[in-house]
């Protein structure tokens, strides 16, 4: 499948002039508008799966901005004044496992704290059995609270907020919701 590709010299430019701005406001505030970049239309092209999740982050009122750059990576979406940021693992550019983990090590010593979130994952809508929210906007909702990255309270959580204590009691709790939504599809189907 073939996308636009980003034009990524315009966006190093265009965050490189506004990013004044952003480091000054507080991490739950935008400090341009969020939909700025749209006015500069052909520099920043969502794939599916980031078209999908940057609506849940829209949802959440998370204060993310897209495809911003770090070090010499571009971000799929990142707090810069938080150091939070979301990557779209999608199959095309994710294949080589031992390179995200080398840009994640990079991005962690610079201070960041990376989460990751599976292509398939980011266009789940809702659990059409029960039809709690998606995946993606459960866990949107927790990097929220966690970093306090949105003005909103963020609810409909599986567990209590007080369970999280740090980034990796997310992730935790991110790989037990996969893994029992991922038993109970597949005891539906006839599998366990």
């Amino acid at each position: 499948m073939t996308y636009l590709q980003n034009d990524w010299k315009r966006i190093r430019a265009f965050y490189s002039s506004i990013n004044p701005e952003i480091m000054a406001a507080p991490a739950d505030e935008w400090s341009v508008d969020p939909y700025l970049w749209e006015e500069h239309r052909g520099m920043i092209n969502f794939t599916p799966i980031e078209s999908w999740l940057w609506a849940d982050i829209r949802q959440c009122g998370a204060v993310l901005y897209p495809q911003y750059p770090v070090l010499n990576f571009f971000l799929d979406f990142a707090n810069p004044v938080a150091k939070v940021a979301i990557e779209c693992d999608g199959f095309a550019f994710h294949q080589d496992k031992e390179k995200d983990a080398s840009r994640d090590q990079r991005l962690m010593d610079a201070g960041w704290t990376v989460y990751r979130i599976s292509g398939r994952h980011c266009r789940i809508e809702c659990d059409e059995e029960t039809g709690k929210a998606s995946l993606p906007l459960l866990f949107i909702r927790r990097i929220c609270n966690l970093h306090s990255i949105s003005k909103f309270v963020q609810t409909q959580s599986e567990m209590p907020l007080e369970t999280f204590r740090s980034a990796d009691d997310l992730d935790d709790w991110w790989k037990f919701i996969l893994r029992n939504r991922e038993e109970a599809a597949a005891r539906k189907r006839g599998e366990l």
